[in-house]
C-alpha cells in the first residue's frame, strides 16, 4: 500500500513522533510483537515483528506486503476524548463505531475522496492519557488482514 496524504493522519501527526520499538510492557501486546512509542514517551502501539518500522516516523510502520500500516501519535485534535471525538468525527466520517468510552474511541473510516475502487479500511482510535490523547489510524486493504489490523487498534495504551 502507497503512503497516502491523508487529512486525518496530516492533523494528528502535526505533533511528529518519534521512538523506535522501545522498552515499553504493556498486557495487551502479543508475544514476539514490536512495541512503537510516541515522542512524548506517554503512548505505544504494538505492531507483529515482521513489520517495518518507518524511517521517517518512527511511531509508524507498515507490513512487509505494504498492505497494513498503523502512524501514531499524541494529538492536537483536542486534550479531553470528548473533545477528541467531536474534531475526529469532523475530520473522518465513521462508518461502524466499535467502541466509545471514556477510555477509548475507535471507529473504522473510508477516505474521503480515495479512487473508486480502494479497498482500504481505516480504522482510527484514541485514548485519553496524561491531559492529552494518544491516536492511532491503522489501515488494511482487505478483510483477511482485519484481524492483525484490530489486534493492532486494540494495543493502542499508555505507556509503560
Amino acid at each position: 500500500m502507497k503512503t497516502k496524504t491523508v487529512s486525518f493522519i496530516t492533523a494528528i501527526l502535526a505533533v511528529s513522533s518519534a521512538l523506535a520499538g522501545s522498552p515499553f510492557l504493556n498486557a495487551t501486546t502479543p508475544a514476539g510483537w514490536k512495541v512503537l512509542g510516541d515522542k512524548t514517551q506517554n503512548c505505544q502501539i504494538s505492531v507483529p515483528s515482521d513489520w517495518v518500522v518507518s524511517s521517517f516516523s518512527p511511531s509508524a510502520a507498515e507490513s512487509p506486503d505494504n498492505k497494513s500500516g498503523v502512524r501514531m501519535a499524541v494529538t492536537n485534535l483536542g486534550h479531553t476524548l470528548r473533545e477528541f471525538k467531536a474534531n475526529a468525527e469532523q475530520v473522518q466520517a465513521p462508518i461502524k463505531i466499535f467502541e466509545d468510552s471514556k477510555r477509548r474511541l475507535w471507529f473504522s473510516y473510508k477516505e474521503l475522496g480515495a479512487p473508486e475502487g480502494d479497498r482500504t479500511t481505516y480504522y482510527f482510535v484514541g485514548i485519553p492519557v496524561h491531559g492529552n490523547v494518544c491516536a492511532a489510524q491503522v489501515s488494511f486493504e482487505n478483510r483477511k488482514l482485519e484481524p492483525v489490523a484490530k489486534q493492532v487498534a486494540e494495543s493502542l495504551a499508555a505507556a509503560k
